[in-house]
């Protein structure tokens, strides 16, 4: 009796970093193999945080209930025919193989292949409904059904989960869905900043309590530095794409792995995060090039005054981005994959710079380093370098950002 998240079908590392997303990503979730079964991992849930999300959230782990949960597919097809991008989600009971009753819910991670959905809110106007609170508004659902509490009419179960719904978005900063009305539909109308949800899955598994001070720097690179122009936020828009492939599979594993999440700090996350630090203090210098490049000598003799990692674990973490150690596997899982263009720009490429300089114990002359900065910078996917009016678009961008507005950096 208990709330499970299924393995056997569909994608379970984003259903447990939406749980992740709602109960604040504190880390006190986990998961727990279950005797005689291969397909369903129980979710555990220790000291909840006091809000009312966190809390129904705990109650449901506690439930006397059997619930599962299935992150599908926007392909997936429900029992009754319906295809699950005319609902977001659907909870309703199963019986089990061996006659026992559980209650599936079954919701869209894949978000209507991508467009979002929307749904009536209080303000009059379409707002969103993010993948976690679909998740959210299913559970209520699924709370209905093993407290027999369901409303003796669909409308009035639909209102009762909308409300329920409500005290998420409420908590989450969203704009709040208007009870009386069950429209909604696909495309996402724009209205969700969407900073609660967790999207750098990485940074917020290995850093724990500081997670949101790093991922506030990150967002600070990610508007002053990337998404200054049209080209820049497709750029963005395609990297997290490709980040969302492998990001929640990892996440998951720092999450259950403490050894391995200190490892993923030590080696991935403190280094890029210094990169990116190093970044906007270049940007805030320019276009006074002797400033950057002093800039660049302090950083430089920080990184090679530090040695080489701490921990063993993280040292073969370092071996998979410097491409000396196996890819797959419990330390590498994607991280290095070279189909993965924007990844291997905005990520790998970076931590290769600095640990080859933390490890050789040297330092480049800070005028090079501020060259391979530039260089590195004007390098884009081929989707975007496909014309000479996109290429053009992207030094502008370079320009108005890591330069300055300056041409200073071709002295």
């Amino acid at each position: 009796m208990a709330l499970y998240i299924d393995v056997g079908f569909g994608n379970s590392d984003q259903v447990f970093a939406d749980f992740t997303s709602l109960t604040g990503g504190s880390g006190d979730l986990g998961e727990v193999n279950v005797t005689g079964f291969t397909d369903i991992v129980r979710l555990t849930y220790t000291s909840p945080g006091a809000d009312a999300v966190s809390q129904r959230i705990k109650a449901l782990v506690d439930s006397t209930g059997d619930i599962v949960v299935s992150g599908v597919p926007s392909s997936f097809v429900l029992p009754d025919g319906n295809a699950i991008t005319a609902v977001a989600g659907e909870t309703f009971t199963d019986t089990t193989s061996t006659g026992d009753t559980v209650v599936r819910v079954a919701y869209d991670v894949g978000m209507c292949n991508g467009s979002g959905y929307w749904v009536d809110g209080q303000s009059g106007s379409h707002v969103d409904f993010p993948r976690a609170i679909i998740l959210y508004h299913e559970l209520s659902h699924a709370w209905h059904i093993v407290n027999s509490a369901v409303a003796a009419t669909s409308a009035a179960e639909e209102q009762a989960a909308e409300t329920d719904e409500n005290v998420a978005r409420s908590a989450k900063g969203e704009d709040l869905r208007l009870t009386t009305s069950h429209n909604g539909g696909c495309g996402s109308p724009g209205s969700s900043s969407g900073d609660w949800q967790i999207d750098c899955f990485v940074v917020t598994a290995a850093m724990g309590a500081d997670a949101q001070r790093s991922v506030d720097a990150l967002r600070l690179v990610r508007d002053l530095a990337v998404r200054v122009l049209p080209v820049g936020y497709a750029l963005f828009e395609d990297l997290y794409r490709e980040y969302y492939s492998y990001s929640p599979g990892i996440a998951r594993r720092l999450w259950l792995d403490p050894a391995l999440r200190d490892a993923y700090r030590e080696a991935v996350v403190e280094p890029l995060l210094s990169v990116y630090a190093v970044l906007l203090h270049a940007l805030s210098a320019w276009p006074d090039v002797a400033a950057v490049d002093a800039v660049l000598a302090d950083a430089l003799a920080t990184t090679v005054g530090a040695g080489p990692p701490r921990e063993r674990l993280a040292a073969q973490v370092v071996d998979v981005v410097l491409d000396r150690g196996p890819r797959d596997g419990l330390v590498g899982g994607r991280l290095v994959d070279d189909r993965l263009p924007l990844t291997q720009w905005a990520i790998i490429r970076p931590l290769r710079a600095y640990w080859g300089v933390r490890l050789a114990g040297r330092a480049p002359a800070p005028a090079a380093l501020r060259e391979r900065i530039v260089a590195w910078w004007l390098e884009q996917a081929p989707d975007l370098t496909a014309t000479p009016d996109a290429l053009r678009h992207r030094v502008a961008l370079v320009e108005r950002t890591l330069l300055g507005g300056s041409s200073a950096w071709r002295r």
